[in-house]
């Protein structure tokens, strides 16, 4: 007679904390791009703020707000 096999294993490494739920993943990628794209127009303007808020399409405050957040300074782009 033929016996079930044992279920396969899960694929991956097996661990004992949960996976991240979706919404952090995302908001970790969307920090990421925010953060690559708001460095890169501080380096192709030379630290720039109010050039950099106009190509954003934010104010300057909001920028502002958006490069303390990910820790960028203008000062190191100049």
């Amino acid at each position: 007679p033929l016996e079930p096999s044992t279920p396969p294993q899960a694929i991956g490494p097996q661990t004992s904390a949960p996976p991240p739920k979706l919404r952090a993943v995302q908001r970790a990628a969307r920090d990421a791009a925010t953060r690559a794209y708001l460095a890169q127009l501080l380096s192709d303007h030379h630290g720039d703020v109010a050039l950099v808020a106009k190509i954003a399409g934010v104010e300057r405050e909001s920028l502002y707000r958006l490069l303390r957040r990910h820790r960028l300074r203008a000062e190191d782009y100049r």
